[in-house]
């Protein structure tokens, strides 16, 4: 279990042939992009944080199970609880709650490129969350 007061490192891989690579400090993972849209609920997730929520939570395919980010916010520092599809806890990390939004956006922007490719070159089914991403970053601004 991973415990810290620092923002997590967070690294997302190059998506390929539906699945993603997906590390936070010491703890990785492989995300499908089926049958959700993870990085856009992933952003939901944050804008929801940054509206004032207590909570909020984003599912990562696993096919067939999935894992669970769960957000939890007190004022300024924010709680990310990884769990799996049964509920047992596989990391928990703790940051103020703009450092850990932000290192997250910034690990959403550094996989950008890998949407700009040809449609034949893209591994992924969804979209890139331009605007998503934008509003978080305004919102931060």
């Amino acid at each position: 279990m991973l415990n810290k007061s620092d923002p997590p490192r967070i690294i997302f891989g190059q998506p390929s042939h539906g699945w993603m690579t997906i590390t936070v400090d010491e703890f990785r993972f492989d995300a499908s992009d089926v049958p959700c849209d993870s990085l856009y609920g992933l952003c939901k997730a944050l804008n929801s944080i940054l509206s004032g929520s207590i909570d909020a939570s984003v599912d990562w395919s696993l096919e067939p199970n999935y894992l669970v980010w769960k957000f939890t916010n007190n004022t300024s520092n924010c709680t990310l609880i990884i769990t799996d599809h049964n509920d047992t806890l596989l990391a928990s990390l703790d940051a103020p709650t703009d450092k850990l939004i932000r290192s997250i956006i910034e690990a959403i922007i550094t996989i950008k490129p890998f949407f700009d490719l040809d449609q034949d070159q893209i591994n992924w089914s969804w979209d890139y969350p331009s605007d998503a991403i934008l509003n978080l970053k305004n919102r931060l601004a």
